[in-house]
């Protein structure tokens, strides 16, 4: 009797797999690296935060290496041109890390759409050949 209520209990489970949202790619338009932790990927989207502030602080710092002490960056042309190509650079890294994180999501949606298939939805995959057919009208000596 066991058995049988079981078999009905796991006959009965349903798992849905709800489709990918936007939200984790978008966060990483906010800083990079947050869409790779919100798809539990916290290595990675270090390592996309750490791209984006090297990135942003590495450009302005070339850009504004002339500058007077004590000047403030807001003051002068190169100052805020070093300004934008920091930030540029930033949301450079933070494009290319949204265009991952949704990679990555999406990635992980279809593994499990694909593993709670029907085996019959499932793409057939062709078992290799056993033997190489030979040319029709050729028969080897021993047949």
């Amino acid at each position: 009797m066991v058995v049988n209520s079981l078999a009905v209990a796991v006959a009965t489970a349903a798992i849905t797999v709800t489709a990918p949202q936007p939200t984790g790619a978008l966060l990483s338009l906010a800083a990079p690296g947050l869409g790779q932790a919100y798809a539990g990927n916290p290595i990675a989207g270090a390592a996309w935060l750490g791209l984006g502030g090297v990135a942003g602080i590495g450009v302005f710092q070339l850009v504004w290496a002339g500058h007077v002490p004590g000047d403030s960056p807001f003051s002068s042309a190169q100052g805020l041109f070093a300004i934008a190509l920091g930030t540029g650079a930033w949301l450079g890294v933070g494009i290319a890390s949204t265009l991952a994180a949704a990679a990555e999501i999406s990635g992980k949606y279809l593994a499990a759409e694909s593993a709670l298939a029907p085996p019959g939805d499932r793409p057939a995959v062709a078992p290799a050949p056993a033997l190489t057919p030979r040319p029709a009208g050729r028969r080897r000596r021993d047949e």
